[in-house]
């Protein structure tokens, strides 16, 4: 039960962090 807010945490920070790596790649 604990941990399941970590993954959503987690998820939302690699979708944040892929996001603007891609982002700068495409700059």
């Amino acid at each position: 039960l604990g941990s399941l807010p970590v993954a959503l945490f987690y998820s939302l920070f690699v979708d944040y962090y892929v996001s603007s790596l891609t982002g700068a790649v495409k700059e």
